[in-house]
C-alpha cells in the first residue's frame, strides 16, 4: 500500500476500569489527512470526466485501444444526456475510489496487554505474551517471539518513530 503522509493521531484514553482495560495509544492516520485523499481523487475524477470527451474523440481513430464497448456507452450517455454526465460518472468513481483508500489505511492501537493492528476490516491482535520484540525492517513493522520468529510483518501508513515511541511508553522491548 502507498504512504499518504505518515502522519499519526496520538489518542491515549482511559477506558473503565470496571472492564480492566490498561491505557492505549492508537495510531491513524489523522481525518483531515484521509479528507485530502477523498478530495483528492474527487478532483482527479472531475477532471477526466472534463476531458472524456475529447479522449473519446481521439480514441475514435485508435483500432488498437481495447475497452471498445464501455467506450461506446460513454459516447452514447455523452451524447443523450450530454457531457455533465461523464463528470458526474467521474466524480463519483473519485470519491468511491478515495473512499475506498482512506478505508484500507492501517490503524495500529497499541497498550500494556496488547496490540492490535487494523487495516480496513482485517484485525490482528497480539497479547504481550506472544510477542518478546518489536521492530521495524525495511519499513515494515515486526512483532517477534520467543523463537524469533515473526508472527507479523506489515507496513503501516504512520510514522515509525511514533509507532516505536508507543511500544516503549507501553513497557514493550523494541529494536
Amino acid at each position: 500500500m502507498c504512504h499518504y503522509g505518515s502522519v499519526a493521531d496520538h489518542e491515549s484514553s482511559r477506558p473503565s476500569s470496571e472492564h480492566g482495560a490498561s491505557e492505549r495509544t492508537v495510531l491513524e492516520v489523522k481525518p483531515a489527512h484521509q479528507a485530502v485523499i477523498v478530495i483528492g481523487l474527487t478532483v482527479v475524477g472531475i477532471a477526466l470526466g472534463v476531458v472524456a470527451p475529447f479522449l473519446m474523440q481521439w480514441a475514435d481513430g485508435q483500432d488498437w485501444l481495447p475497452f471498445e464497448g464501455p467506450r461506446r456507452l460513454l459516447e452514447k450517455l455523452s451524447s443523450t444526456v450530454g457531457s455533465w454526465i461523464l463528470i458526474a460518472i467521474g466524480a463519483v468513481a473519485g470519491v468511491l475510489a478515495g473512499l475506498g483508500i482512506a478505508g484500507e489505511l492501517s490503524k495500529i492501537s497499541i497498550s500494556a496487554d496488547e496490540v492490535i493492528i487494523i487495516k480496513g476490516s482485517k484485525k490482528k491482535r497480539f497479547s504481550r505474551a506472544q510477542v518478546t520484540r518489536a521492530m521495524y525492517d525495511d519499513r515494515h513493522l515486526v512483532l517477534r517471539d520467543d523463537r524469533d520468529a515473526d508472527l507479523i510483518r506489515e507496513d503501516l501508513d504512520v510514522a515509525k518513530d511514533d509507532v516505536l515511541t508507543a511500544f516503549r511508553r507501553h513497557g514493550w522491548p523494541t529494536e
